[in-house]
């Protein structure tokens, strides 16, 4: 690689990088204004800017050139079985499939439950001057201030007429952006209050009596958050334990194979689950393009199986990701379980913000036409980072929380005390745990299985010792290939290593294909490009842990963004560390495994399931198989039972099994 200018060098220019990621993050647009104005932590933006940087040096500096070539797709011939097969149609079938997947031009309280909650949109420069006034109070105060003094200003923004009776103030306030599902879950006590509900009704009667404001907010600041659940008598899947499941549900992104049987993606991954628990109804969201094909394959799992298998068509695009826009459960009805989705505001993805996901928040309201028992929750989450454990040892019920979905509910107006009540009351919690986000999501970091004594037993990353594994798989890789002299390199020595890949980049295309294919095990399924890239990130996280950059005068020589990189992955660690002695503090056991959470560069053993007696491990490239044998060994000494899932290509689209399936027990 090209030397960069001076003035790119050192570390003045790391923190120059560091301080241009950290600006970009806060000035994404959301809604009517930035992510600025959702007052997250300096902590929570610095992890999230650390990912950013990590992620755009490895698209400069470490892109693979994939040379994978697909199978020529072949649909299974139509049989008998395809009666076996359920098609049911969701509520956007026939819809446009065009329509994006992604839209952050939401209203601060776009979704949740109730009519016309996704209707909804920003006021533009055509609504009236109070209108606008109105809106930007809540864009810029609701997460600062809380969202009952917002609520207030918001009020007063929107003039006299606004006021003039309830129906209209209310109207004003969700058009301003005021999440008012939430705001009727406050009571004020004492005979100038108001019952739970009546907080606008309140309002507009202190505004038209003409009282002072800051009385006025003095008395809100006395308001207490009662929440309830929205699905009464919901019981979460406990994600530590071994109850049966009674459904599993899947979204699958296409009716075939990406590279052919065994390349772990979205048909793969189905499959696999299918023969895995042929006594669990399976139900598996698809676009009506890919169904058909898809029901031909269902058909020929089916003669192996005791349950049925459901498709539910949708017309828009959905993720694979079933897990993040539902979450799984039973309601317990007349001595039997019926499959239960407690549904968030709307599906989003990201962590700093929370980007409308159309495709999968429809989807999740389709489940009601296949038989679950659906309610949408006013609060958001994200399924990946929330694990909910049954410590029986105990006798409570902990709520493990990733700290983006205590800020995105914050962004609404609650404060982090009301939305632990939140989670707590929808999942029956006794207890909340908020954790660093080191991770995208939680449960790329941490997998709990509760032993036979009732404690939990958590692991978490040993990522050093990943990262060694997984250079001594590359460098044996590369020996045998004859890119690297045997014994030559080690994970203790890695200058020749770094010669020989310098070597093999090239500026324009990044590491070929030639080289991604040492890291193959000559089967369509894993053509190596994926092994390579989890390789480089293995080498960069030993340069960082070993303190590259950090002796002698290295740090002048080298450039800003790799300074930069090098200090984000050092500062992941110490966030890794953290988690760990939070997990400690729980009373739980808690057990590192080898595993290099990393996306889709990563060791994704953590992100694992609990199917009733076994774990389902999920297994990726070849590179990485000392790794999980590591994983599947460390669980298997805890007592628990290991199933390997293929889940490679999934891996390389930032998830794994867990992210992948979601079971209802």
């Amino acid at each position: 690689m090209p030397r960069p200018p001076a003035a790119q060098l050192g570390p003045a220019s790391a923190r120059a990088v560091e301080a241009e990621v950290r600006g970009n993050v806060l000035a994404q647009p959301f809604g009517a204004g930035t992510v600025a104005d959702l007052a997250l932590p300096e902590a929570f933006v610095r992890r999230v800017a650390d990912r950013v940087i990590i992620e755009s040096y490895n698209d400069r500096y470490r892109a693979v050139e994939d040379g994978a070539r697909r199978e020529t797709p072949r649909e299974p011939a139509r049989t008998a079985a395809h009666d076996s097969v359920r098609v049911v149609r969701g509520v956007t079938f026939g819809r446009d499939a065009q329509t994006s997947d992604e839209r952050t031009d939401v209203p601060r309280n776009f979704g949740g439950p109730g009519a016309g909650a996704f209707s909804r949109s920003v006021v533009g420069s055509e609504a009236s001057y109070e209108a606008r006034r109105a809106q930007d109070v809540v864009t810029r105060r609701l997460a600062r201030d809380g969202l009952l003094a917002a609520s207030f200003e918001a009020a007063r923004a929107a003039g006299a007429q606004a006021a003039r009776d309830t129906a209209a103030l209310t109207l004003a306030l969700e058009r301003a952006g005021v999440p008012t599902d939430l705001l009727a879950m406050f009571e004020l006590r004492g005979a100038d209050g108001f019952a739970r509900g009546g907080c606008a009704e309140w309002i507009g009667a202190r505004l038209r009596a003409g009282d002072p404001p800051g009385a006025v907010r003095a008395r809100l600041a006395g308001a207490a958050f009662d929440p309830a659940p929205s699905l009464p008598g919901f019981v979460p899947t406990d994600d530590a334990g071994s109850r049966p499941p009674a459904a599993a549900r899947l979204h699958l992104t296409r009716g075939d194979d990406w590279l052919g049987e065994g390349d772990g993606g979205s048909l793969d991954v189905a499959r696999q689950i299918a023969a895995l628990l042929p006594d669990v109804p399976l139900f598996i969201v698809a676009q009506s393009a890919h169904a058909a094909t898809l029901a031909a394959h269902g058909a020929l799992w089916q003669p192996g199986r005791r349950a049925p298998l459901t498709i539910i068509e949708e017309g828009l695009r959905v993720s694979q990701w079933a897990q993040d826009n539902a979450r799984p459960g039973v309601l317990e009805r007349g001595g039997g379980r019926v499959p239960a989705a407690l549904l968030p505001r709307y599906a989003s993805r990201r962590d700093e913000l929370s980007a409308f996901v159309p495709g999968d928040t429809f989807a999740a309201e389709s489940l009601g036409a296949a038989g679950f028992a659906v309610a949408r929750s006013p609060l958001h989450f994200q399924g990946g980072n929330l694990l909910v454990v049954e410590d029986r040892a105990r006798g409570e019920r902990v709520l493990l929380i990733g700290e983006a979905d205590a800020h995105r509910n914050a962004a609404l107006g609650l404060t982090r005390e009301q939305t632990l009540a939140a989670l707590a009351a929808e999942v029956r919690a006794d207890r909340c745990v908020v954790l660093p986000g080191v991770s995208y999501h939680l449960d790329y970091e941490v997998f709990v299985r509760t032993g036979p004594d009732g404690v939990p037993v958590a692991f978490v990353a040993d990522v050093y010792a990943a990262a060694q594994a997984l250079v001594a798989a590359g460098i044996a890789a590369l020996e045998r290939s004859g890119r690297v002299p045997a014994g030559a390199a080690s994970p203790e020595r890695l200058d020749e290593l770094w010669a020989a890949l310098a070597r093999e980049h090239d500026p324009a295309r990044g590491f070929g294909a030639h080289l991604a294919a040492c890291f193959s095990d000559g089967s369509a399924a894993d053509p190596g490009a994926a092994g390579l890239a989890v390789f480089l990130e293995a080498l960069d996280l030993l340069a960082a842990a070993n303190g590259e950059g950090e002796r002698g005068g290295a740090s002048a020589r080298l450039d800003g963004h790799t300074l930069a990189m090098f200090a984000a992955r050092r500062r992941t660690i110490a966030d890794r560390a953290a988690l760990r002695r939070e997990l400690e503090q729980l009373g739980w056991r808690v057990r590192t495994l080898a595993a290099m959470p990393a996306g889709r560069r990563g060791a994704a053993v953590l992100n694992a399931l609990n199917a009733g007696p076994r774990v389902v491990l999920p297994t990726g490239p070849t590179q990485c198989a000392a790794v999980e044998s590591a994983a599947a060994q460390a669980l298997e000494q805890e007592g628990f039972a290991v199933t390997r899932v293929r889940t490679a290509e999934s891996q390389r689209r930032h998830g794994a099994v867990r992210c992948a399936v979601a079971l209802h027990a």
